[in-house]
């Protein structure tokens, strides 16, 4: 009977092992990369301390680039009263980076509330959806276009990135949007000059593209004046010096909608009077139903009232963005941010 059980707690502890184990397994992913975030468990860091801006929980960025980072993202709010949060984890699960920036703008509600003038610059380090992400709110939108967000990202930020230097990249794009954010619109004006002359692969794509429409629209011409050549009018078969011209139409048998009819044709040559007569077919009528919506005001009432209705729509939907951004801002109770909402804007580079 000892024996028995003790051979019994023998089974158990050895299970206990195996179980064990196996949860160690399992957990070392977590342990080393750390969990997948959720637009809700993103630590919002400005809830603790209002002077810092940069949600770090992976360690990410070096303890020296942060306090950087919060010095100038501190200036900027000071000066300009915009508001830029910057967050850099591993990985957000199977969620795409764009969308779960523009979610996260919301909830958090970047930006001041009046202004929406708020930016949101979203690091993600997982080797899938390696990436940076810019999101403005919508008084931003004029300033940093999409074309600005991706050649910042393009010319400061990703070089570093690339060879996973995630702080200096990011100390770098922070700069750099400040530095335009406090620029002159003559500043701004002469980056974006700047920024065109080095993609000029782009203007040399275009110009390829002007020479290919050129040339299909000459080809067309040729096509159309061989075609027009070959419908000569006929001529006369005895004094073949003049054309043809018609005498008169007659109609032997009118077309109807359930079978051809015909027509005779009699011409007159204007040189030697010689008469010919032609006989040709009329080709069948079309029944054209003629339906309310078929029409051309059913067509503009539809076309209105869709269009007015995708508008109404798309100013509930933005209206219930704006909602759910001032009820999670309210929620809350630190006031972090000041309710700001994303406008949709922004870029997207992959590294």
């Amino acid at each position: 009977m000892d024996m028995q059980q003790f051979v019994e707690r023998t089974v158990r502890q050895r299970y206990c092992l195996i179980v064990c184990f196996v949860l160690c397994l399992l957990s070392v992913p977590s342990l080393v990369w750390g969990a997948d975030y959720t637009v809700s468990t993103v630590p919002n860091v400005r809830l603790m301390d209002g002077d810092n801006y940069v949600s770090n929980p992976d360690g990410i960025l070096s303890p020296v680039e942060v306090d950087r980072i919060n010095r100038i993202l501190k200036g900027l709010e000071d000066s300009h009263s915009i508001e830029v949060a910057v967050v850099a984890v591993h990985s957000i699960g199977y969620n795409d980076s764009r969308e779960f920036a523009t979610e996260l703008f919301n909830h958090w509600g970047v930006g001041k509330k009046e202004d929406d003038n708020g930016l949101l610059i979203l690091l993600v380090t997982e080797p899938v959806q390696r990436s940076v992400v810019f999101e403005t709110g919508y008084g931003l939108e004029g300033i940093l276009t999409d074309a600005v967000c991706y050649r910042l990202q393009q010319d400061y930020m990703i070089p570093d990135m690339k060879e996973e230097r995630y702080s200096e990249g990011m100390l770098k794009g922070v700069e750099a949007v400040t530095g335009y954010l406090r620029a002159s619109d003559y500043e701004r004006k002469s980056f974006m000059d700047a920024s065109s002359s080095s993609s000029g692969a782009t203007g040399e794509g275009i110009s390829i593209l002007i020479g290919v429409l050129l040339w299909c629209l000459l080809i067309g011409l040729v096509v159309y004046w061989v075609r027009s050549a070959k419908r000569r009018r006929h001529k006369c078969p005895k004094c073949t010096k003049a054309t043809f011209r018609r005498e008169r139409l007659e109609i032997l048998a009118p077309a109807t909608y359930a079978s051809t009819g015909l027509q005779k044709e009699t011409r007159r040559c204007s040189s030697c009077g010689h008469l010919e007569e032609i006989s040709m077919v009329i080709p069948m009528l079309v029944r054209v139903r003629r339906t309310y919506y078929s029409s051309g005001r059913s067509r503009s009432y539809s076309s209105g009232r869709s269009r007015s209705y995708s508008s109404s729509s798309s100013r509930s939907s933005g209206t219930s963005r704006s909602s759910s951004s001032r009820s999670s801002s309210s929620r809350s109770s630190g006031r972090s941010y000041g309710g700001g909402r994303s406008g949709g804007g922004g870029a997207r580079s992959k590294f």
